[in-house]
């Protein structure tokens, strides 16, 4: 029961990273997957460190709303 729980809230995570914007799904990936800081990802991409927080915080809110959508 609780394996299958775990396994849809995988998928609904996966669903909810793959339809982010690109460049919010590749910073989300860089903080999470690779453990980069926030100013390392904005001197990578070019981008302002406030940037990078808002696009962490967009992906962070879509990942929020797909857990509450069952």
């Amino acid at each position: 029961h609780h394996a299958l729980e775990a396994r849809d809230a995988l998928r609904r995570a996966e669903k909810t990273i793959a339809g982010l914007n690109p460049l919010t799904r590749e910073i989300f990936l860089l903080q999470r997957i690779d453990h980069m800081s926030y100013p390392e990802i904005a001197r990578l991409k070019g981008l302002s460190v406030k940037t990078v927080e808002s696009h962490m915080s967009k992906a962070l809110a879509a990942l929020r709303r797909s857990r509450g959508a069952r």
